[in-house]
C-alpha cells in the first residue's frame, strides 16, 4: 500500500532474476487499472488521482509456478521513493476448473446439501492427485452422496450405538448434516463408496457389500478464515495444492444480487444453512460486501441454476470460510481404501473435547490375524505436537510392552492419519493399546450429543421421499419461497463401556466411561482408531 498524487507507477515484475512478460498486474484504489507486462516484464500505470493504492499480480501465464520471486517498481514524481515488494503469493484470480481439478455439478435431493459438498471436496482431491484412473476407475471421480446421507450414523435409518439402531435421531434426508458428521462416515471406514454402488435415495442402499469400491480420506482439517483475511493465503494454497474445499452459507434471496454474488452482513444473527465447495477465488470481484474479492463456489442444484451451476460468495460473508464448524474444510490424501479392518470405539466421531487432558488410550482386541499399519486421531488445536505409541499390554495400571513409537506435529484441527515406523503383526484375540499424546488443546472424543436438525417448518406432514427445492433459493431464478426452516437439535446416543477409552491424570490412568460428564457420563470414547491390513505391504 503506498500514496501516489497525480503520478505515473511503473515497475518490473521479475522470476528467478529475469523480467516475466505477459504477466497481468492490477492496481487497486480510487481507481483499478491493469496493465501486461512487457518482454522485459516492465508494467507502468499513469495520470493517478490522489490516494492509496495497491499493486497485486493477477492472472500469471508466463509463471509456470503461478508465484512471483520479486515485483519491484518506482515512484515517480514522489521523491524518487523506490520499492520492492516480495511474493504476494497465489494469484489473485483462480479456478480450478481450468486445470480440470472439479467433477461436474449435480442435483441434490432433499436437505443433502452437505453430503454434494464433501464429495465435490474429495472429488477435486482425487483430480489434483490423479487416484481415480490409476485405481482402475473410468471417468471423472463420481461418489455416493446418498451413501452418506443413509449410513451417516447419526439418522433414523441406522445407529450402530443404540439397540435397536433404528428409529431414533434426525430425520433422513432433511438432518442438518455437517462435516464432523461426514467425517465420522469417512474415518471409522464406513464410505466412501462410487456413485454406481450405492447412490439411491429413495431407498437406503446396501450398506456395504463386497462389490463395493471403497475409498479413504487420510486428513480432514478446518481452516478459519480471520475476520481481516490475514490467513487467506493460506486457504488460497490449500485450493491450489490439494483442490476444493467444502464450506457453509447462509441460504436467503436477501443475501445474494442478480449477478448471483453472495454477501451475509457479519452482523446478522443467521448461522449457515447451506453447504457448497469452494473451486477457485477472484480477489476483484465486486460483490454487495463493502470490499471486494469472492470465492467461486460450486452448488448442487443442477447445471441449469445461478452461473452453470456456480456462484460467487465475499470474503467478508459471516459464514463462507468464517464459520468455526463448516467455514472452510480440506478433504486430503484421498484414494483407495488401504485398510481392511478400522478398530474404533468413537462410532460417531468428534463430538466434545475435554481440554484438560494430553494423554489418552484406546484398547482394542484384535479380530483377525493381520498387520496394524497407522493410526488415526483428531486433534482440536492447529500446530500440535503428537506422540503415538502401540504396547502390547496394560498392567498393574499402565501400559507394557512397546511395540511402535512415532513423533511428529500436525499443522491443522482435524483428523489425522499418522503410519507406524513399521507394521505390527496381530494375532486374532490379542490385546493391543493405542496411546495418543497431544501437547496442547485437549483430547476429541464422541459422546452422546445434540445434533442439529433442519426441516421447512410450514410443512404440515414431512416427506422424507420428495425431490423438493432448497427453501429459499429456486434452481431456475432468484424467487423465495419463504419456507421458514424448522431448527431444532436432536439427541443422537453414542455408547460406550469400561476398559475402552483412558486418560492420564497425575501419573494415573483412569477408565474415561467413569468420568464425570454430566448428563452424557458413561457414553464417551476417544477419538483414537487403528487401521490393519491383511497384507504387510
Amino acid at each position: 500500500m503506498f500514496a501516489a498524487s497525480g503520478c505515473r507507477i511503473s515497475g518490473t515484475v521479475t522470476q528467478d532474476g529475469h523480467g516475466a512478460a505477459g504477466v497481468t498486474v492490477v492496481l487497486m484504489g480510487p481507481v483499478v487499472k491493469t496493465a501486461v507486462t512487457g518482454s522485459d516484464g516492465r508494467y507502468a500505470f499513469d495520470y493517478l488521482w490522489t490516494g492509496s493504492y495497491t499493486i497485486a499480480v493477477d492472472e500469471c501465464p508466463a509463471l509456470p509456478e503461478r508465484r512471483l520471486v520479486a515485483m519491484s517498481g518506482l515512484f515517480e514524481n514522489m521523491e524518487g521513493i523506490d520499492f520492492e515488494k516480495q511474493a504476494p503469493g497465489p494469484m489473485a484470480r483462480f479456478d480450478l476448473r481450468d486445470i480440470g481439478a472439479v467433477t461436474p455439478v449435480r442435483k441434490q435431493k432433499g436437505f443433502t446439501c452437505w453430503t454434494f459438498a464433501v464429495m465435490a471436496a474429495i472429488e477435486s482431491n482425487m483430480l489434483m492427485n490423479n487416484v481415480w484412473q490409476a485405481a482402475g476407475e473410468e471417468g471423472l471421480p463420481d461418489l455416493a452422496e446418498y451413501h452418506l446421507d443413509w449410513w451417516n450414523g447419526f439418522n433414523k435409518n441406522n445407529n450402530d450405538d443404540q439397540s435397536p439402531p433404528t428409529g431414533s435421531g434426525i430425520e433422513i434426508h432433511y438432518g442438518g448434516g455437517d462435516y464432523r458428521g461426514a467425517s465420522a462416515y469417512i474415518m471409522r471406514g464406513e464410505g466412501v463408496v462410487r456413485d454406481v454402488d450405492a447412490q439411491s435415495y429413495l431407498i437406503a442402499p446396501k450398506r456395504r457389500t463386497d462389490g463395493y469400491h471403497y475409498f479413504y480420506v487420510r486428513d480432514i482439517e478446518w481452516f478459519i478464515l480471520q475476520s481481516d483475511l490475514g490467513n487467506i493465503v493460506e486457504i488460497k494454497e490449500n485450493i491450489m495444492e490439494y483442490g476444493a474445499m467444502a464450506t457453509c452459507l447462509r441460504s436467503s434471496s436477501s443475501f445474494i444480487d442478480s449477478r448471483y454474488t453472495h454477501y451475509q452482513p457479519p452482523e446478522s444473527g443467521l448461522g449457515p444453512d447451506h453447504n457448497v465447495a469452494i473451486v477457485g477465488w477472484n480477489d476483484y470481484k465486486i460483490t454487495p460486501a463493502p470490499k471486494r474479492g469472492a470465492w467461486l463456489c460450486k452448488n448442487s442444484w443442477g447445471l441449469d441454476s445461478q452461473i452453470d451451476g456456480n456462484f460467487w460468495i465475499s470474503y467478508y460473508d459471516k459464514n463462507a470460510g468464517h464459520d468455526p464448524e463448516m467455514g472452510a474444510v480440506a478433504f486430503r490424501g484421498a484414494g483407495p481404501m488401504p485398510y481392511d479392518s478400522v478398530y474404533y470405539h468413537d462410532y460417531h466421531g468428534w463430538r466434545d473435547t475435554i481440554d484438560d487432558c494430553s494423554e489418552a488410550m484406546n484398547a482394542f482386541v484384535a479380530r483377525r490375524a493381520e498387520y496394524l499399519k497407522a493410526v488415526s486421531f483428531a486433534t482440536a488445536a492447529d500446530d500440535v505436537g503428537f506422540e503415538v505409541a502401540i504396547y502390547d499390554g496394560f498392567e498393574a495400571g499402565q501400559p507394557v510392552d512397546l511395540l511402535a513409537d512415532v513423533e511428529g506435529t500436525i499443522g491443522r484441527t482435524g483428523f489425522h492419519t499418522v503410519d507406524l515406523p513399521a507394521p505390527i503383526i496381530l494375532s486374532q484375540g490379542d490385546d493391543f493399546y493405542i496411546y495418543v499424546r497431544l501437547s496442547h488443546g485437549g483430547h476429541p472424543v464422541d459422546r452422546t450429543s445434540l445434533v442439529r436438525e433442519e426441516l421447512p417448518g410450514t410443512r404440515s406432514t414431512l416427506d422424507p421421499f420428495e425431490d423438493w427445492h432448497d427453501p429459499f433459493y429456486s434452481y431456475d431464478s432468484l424467487e423465495t419461497y419463504d419456507w421458514p426452516i424448522q431448527i431444532k437439535y436432536v439427541l443422537v446416543e453414542s455408547a460406550a463401556g469400561p476398559g475402552q477409552s483412558y486418560y492420564r491424570q497425575d501419573g494415573e490412568w483412569l477408565d474415561l466411561y467413569y468420568r464425570d460428564l454430566g448428563e452424557y457420563s458413561g457414553t464417551a470414547n476417544f477419538c483414537i482408531k487403528g487401521l490393519a491390513a491383511a497384507e504387510a505391504d
